[in-house]
């Protein structure tokens, strides 16, 4: 029996609501699934993979395709692991959504399916082309909130170093290898311990392990144009990590809870 061709797939993605459009047109696997695509698309846009994400299909607004299950949201789950991104985008567009807090949208549409000769060499997942500068994390209502202009060599540089294999699924996307932090001992935590919020607002991240003490890893580069009021602890599905990221007091949480009706996310505590 003669082995099927590869075949991949060309998405243009665009981050919804915004002006002048800011997009990407990647080329990924054809059996791609969604927590590869979503790898992608941090890539692409130059998010830092600090928050949570979903995807859901246009069509389709009462399941969401998350990293881990919830048992405390009502509404319909499936596992980004393992759900190919073909099945459902040949059905309709999908809506990736990062940080519940921002709830930065991203529109996902099919283009069309190539084959190898199309790639001319290329290894997938790769940057086509694009327009737009990226935005900051946490960025949402401010002025001047650009990231890094869009290049599309710094991307391609990037993904061919996080996808040493077409469907390779890298480690620093993967969330359940992330340590735990209750959000509400981490908001305690941090108001009566000055070591750990001046780490935070120094960039730095904070991570706990079980029950042992919160450590400080991981220096980030402190954003200047941000005020030090205060810190967010982000829940990444089983666990949290906590960076200085919002100048709006008081402490704000991303949790997973209700299903915020015909926008297709969910609402944010805060």
């Amino acid at each position: 029996m003669p082995r099927k061709k590869k075949q991949y797939i060309q998405l243009k993605i665009q981050l919804r609501d915004e002006h002048p459009p800011v997009w990407r047109r990647v080329v990924v696997p054809r059996h791609f699934a969604l927590n590869q695509l979503h790898a992608v698309i941090q890539i692409a846009f130059g998010w830092e993979n600090s928050h949570l994400y979903q995807f859901w299909a246009t069509q389709n607004k009462k399941t969401f395709y998350v990293p881990q299950i919830d048992s405390d949201f009502y509404a319909n789950q499936k596992p980004t692991q393992g759900t190919e991104a073909v099945r459902l985008l040949e059905k309709s567009n999908l809506i990736y959504e990062y940080d519940f807090g921002e709830s930065w949208e991203h529109l996902i549409h099919l283009e069309k399916v190539l084959g190898p000769a199309d790639l001319n060499g290329e290894q997938a997942p790769f940057c086509l082309t694009g327009r737009g500068a990226g935005k900051q994390e946490d960025s949402r209502g401010e002025a001047d909130n650009d990231a890094t202009p869009f290049d599309k060599a710094a991307i391609n540089t990037r993904l061919h170093a996080a996808f040493p294999t077409e469907m390779a699924m890298p480690d620093d996307y993967q969330y359940d290898q992330a340590p735990i932090w209750n959000t509400d001992s981490a908001a305690r935590q941090l108001q009566n311990d000055p070591k750990l919020m001046d780490a935070l607002l120094a960039g730095k991240t904070i991570v706990q392990d079980g029950d042992n003490p919160p450590e400080i890893k991981n220096p980030q580069p402190a954003r200047t144009t941000k005020s030090a009021h205060a810190a967010k602890a982000a829940m990444l599905s089983d666990k949290v990590v906590a960076q200085a990221v919002t100048s709006k007091p008081p402490w704000k949480s991303e949790v997973q809870s209700q299903n915020r009706g015909s926008g297709g996310g969910r609402q944010r505590s805060v």
